[in-house]
């Protein structure tokens, strides 16, 4: 590992879920602009000259919420694409991970830790032991799809977005696009 490197939480906030059922994907989305806020908050107070430009990193466990963030939020519909644009005004989409759940010292909380043992998780305290590597050694899902169009995603793409990508799917097909073209105008 490098000697150089050294990570320590500094700070957490959490929020209680609103009393209105969200879908799961949309609470942990809620948390990205939060996290944001937060990492923007603890930025401005370290900057100096021995941290001029700090690089940001964020990470979620959220395979979901990391492809609406990851994305133009324009594609999703309101409640989506105002947190994704929140997000994404804060810490670049370029810049949001995928942390395994397992890895995530977010989650210590909730894993039925006593508050005592809480206090000194080595997790919760320092984060996954692989952060502390050079940034090419950080656990990525590059080679694996973000998410399988799962219903919540897909459920809060914008209609025209939707009609777009129906169409170049079925550009592919010629037999589909002679049909639409004998057809009149779609509008």
């Amino acid at each position: 590992m490098d000697d150089r490197v050294h990570t320590q939480m500094l700070t957490a906030k959490t929020r209680v879920a609103p009393i209105k059922t969200l879908c799961v994907p949309r609470l942990e989305l809620c948390a990205a602009p939060l996290g944001a806020q937060l990492s923007q908050a603890v930025k401005e107070d370290i900057i100096d000259n021995r941290f001029p430009n700090p690089k940001v990193f964020a990470w979620t466990d959220s395979q979901v919420t990391l492809a609406w963030i990851k994305d133009i939020p324009k594609k999703w519909k309101t409640f989506v694409a105002n947190r994704v644009a929140k997000t994404q005004s804060i810490i670049p989409s370029e810049n949001w991970r995928f942390v395994p759940t397992e890895d995530n010292p977010a989650d210590c909380a909730s894993r039925r830790i006593s508050a005592d043992k809480l206090l000194n998780h080595q997790l919760r305290r320092k984060g996954p032991n692989w952060l502390r590597q050079d940034e090419q050694f950080w656990t990525s899902l590059d080679a694996k799809p973000l998410y399988n169009a799962s219903t919540d995603a897909l459920a809060e793409v914008n209609s025209s977005a939707q009609l777009s990508l129906v169409m170049q799917h079925q550009q592919q097909d010629n037999r589909i696009l002679d049909l639409l073209s004998r057809q009149s105008s779609m509008h």
